[in-house]
């Protein structure tokens, strides 16, 4: 009898873990509780809020700790908001906060996978791309803005566009410090080796200014 109730409390616990990291899909989507209807406010602006127009297969975590695995998202970054797809492809949001999340997604044939997290800097609501990990994170922010761009003739109706502004980051010891993609405020950041690193930059022709040279030196980094 109590092997019985012991194997009954085994299986319970094994069902509830798997419905807590479940494959979400638009049938088994709690709409109203975990997720609610989302507003697309850029009618008639030109350019894209979105990382990817296109919907991307991606991870979610929550900050109650609830994951949902295989699903479809975009982030709007100019919300800093993930949104999901749901039945006869509306677009739904995540009523708890979102802590972290991958996306993989395709550009022009290439897929690209990024991991997005939340938590740093004063603004807690901002999503960063981790663009290298280790014991520095070098991290990626965009930030979109809808402005107003003057028409012509004078007169006529203003259009509206979608600009963004890319910041970069690192973190040493918790810390959140900002940087220019170039080896003078990086190498400051980073605080030591900076004659090893600047050599390394040299011999490899680095241009920090893009995302992938930027990568290789914190990859470099955090293998010394």
């Amino acid at each position: 009898m109590i092997k019985r109730i012991c194997m009954l409390q085994l299986l319970v616990m094994m069902s509830l873990c798997y419905v807590k990291g479940q494959i979400a899909t638009p049938h088994n989507l709690s709409i109203g509780t975990s997720f609610i209807p989302s507003e697309d406010p850029y009618f008639n602006v030109n350019g894209s809020p979105y990382l990817n127009d296109e919907w991307g297969k991606g991870f979610v975590k929550l900050n109650d700790g609830e994951s949902y695995r295989n699903i479809d998202i975009k982030f709007d970054e100019l919300k800093q908001q993930v949104v999901i797809k749901g039945e006869n492809e509306l677009t739904y949001k995540f009523v708890d906060p979102v802590k972290e999340f991958n996306i993989n997604y395709v550009v022009d044939g290439n897929v690209h996978k990024a991991h997005f997290i939340r938590g740093y800097g004063d603004n807690k609501n901002v999503f960063y791309e981790i663009l290298a990990d280790g014991s520095l994170l070098l991290l990626k922010s965009t930030d979109k803005k809808i402005n107003s761009i003057p028409s012509f003739p004078a007169g006529s109706e203003r259009s509206k566009a979608i600009q963004n502004t890319n910041d970069y980051f690192i973190v040493k010891d918790g810390k959140l410090l900002k940087i220019k993609p170039d080896e003078k405020s990086v190498l400051k950041a980073i605080g030591n080796n900076e004659a090893e690193l600047s050599t390394y930059i040299k011999s490899n022709n680095l241009v920090l200014k893009h995302d992938a040279d930027l990568v290789n030196l914190i990859v470099h980094y955090n293998s010394i």
